[in-house]
């Protein structure tokens, strides 16, 4: 494969100054050694070398190399680029047959390129120019004016982060060659309001007919294990907050998380620890009051003694201790 002209090879060894003629000998070895990475498939290689050749002497028939390397590593918005960079340098030589064929291919191959690269756009539904939008794609910021219309990208996942007055909406999207994407964004709905809790007027009732041998612990038994359900589901609570944010961390930390990340990975530590905490006095409450419900009622005529019971919570440990009848 030539990769410079023949006639300008021939001019730097006849009438080139000497430094000339070496840059463009360096040239030569670097696009070979290019050709021999891109055969091999080693695109990423061939692609270094080929810039530091094009660096050197600037050539079409070093460009097209760089736009089919760069094809091949999936990067087709750069590649497009470098094809019609390619075109623009057949005036360098408009009579060199050799770069007006490099030239030729570049316009061919590029008609092949464009359906190829697919589009994204970012659309705001609702969502007023006042309320001032930031919008990240990948962490890197788009202004509102440029994410709004369809713009080419390379195939392959996005995260699209949208923050408004009402708080970050966020996008997880994944682009194929050719596809033309809409990520829609809408204001966040306001969570509903708690209802109030309905109070009634107590009703006159018949009283209660005695009960022979009532057991003692009834009241206070239903009370723990009330307790304990509800450390459970805020426990659970917790649990799915601190998992929903490790999913997101995962994604961005690798294996370090960028500081704009350290309020997440804050939340993520403090929910996981409250997950903990709160299964933790759940399950004690949840035993303790079972087994206060499930305990016999003293006997009849016998004085019941003193019962107490204290659950005591630790950096590292929980307890339940106390007397029972």
């Amino acid at each position: 494969m030539t990769l410079l002209a023949p006639n300008a090879a021939a001019n730097a060894t006849t009438s080139e100054p000497y430094e000339e003629s070496d840059a463009r000998m360096a040239a030569r070895v670097l696009a070979a050694q290019g050709s021999a990475a891109f055969e091999e498939r080693d695109f990423e290689r061939a692609l270094d070398l080929f810039a530091r050749a094009s660096a050197i002497i600037p050539a079409p028939t070093i460009t097209l190399m760089e736009a089919r390397s760069l094809v091949e590593l999936g990067r087709l918005v750069e590649a497009a680029d470098k094809y019609v960079t390619t075109q623009r340098m057949l005036s360098l030589d408009p009579a060199n047959a050799v770069f007006r064929n490099a030239a030729e291919t570049a316009e061919r191959e590029l008609e092949l390129l464009l359906p190829r690269i697919p589009t994204l756009r970012v659309r705001l539904l609702r969502i007023t120019p006042s309320e001032e939008p930031e919008i990240q794609i990948n962490g890197r910021k788009i202004p509102p004016a440029l994410a709004s219309v369809e713009r080419p990208a390379d195939p392959g996942s996005y995260r699209v982060e949208v923050r408004l007055a009402t708080g970050l909406v966020t996008r997880e999207v994944t682009l194929t060659e050719g596809q033309h994407l809409d990520v829609d964004i809408t204001p966040l709905e306001p969570a509903p309001p708690k209802p109030r809790p309905v109070v009634t007027a107590p009703q006159n009732l018949a009283p209660p007919k005695p009960r022979p041998a009532p057991r003692s612990f009834n009241a206070l038994g239903w009370t723990v294990t009330g307790a304990g359900a509800a450390f459970i589901g805020a426990g659970a609570v917790a649990g799915i907050i601190a998992l929903n944010t490790k999913s997101d961390l995962e994604d961005v930390c690798n294996p370090l998380c960028p500081r704009e990340y350290s309020d997440d990975l804050d939340k993520w530590r403090l929910t996981r620890t409250l997950s903990y905490v709160g299964f933790g006095l759940g399950i004690a409450g949840v035993a303790s009051g079972t087994y206060l419900l499930l305990r016999p009622a003293p006997s009849v005529g016998k004085a019941p003694r003193k019962s107490g019971v204290a659950l005591a919570v630790g950096p590292a440990s929980l307890s339940l201790r106390g007397h029972f009848q």
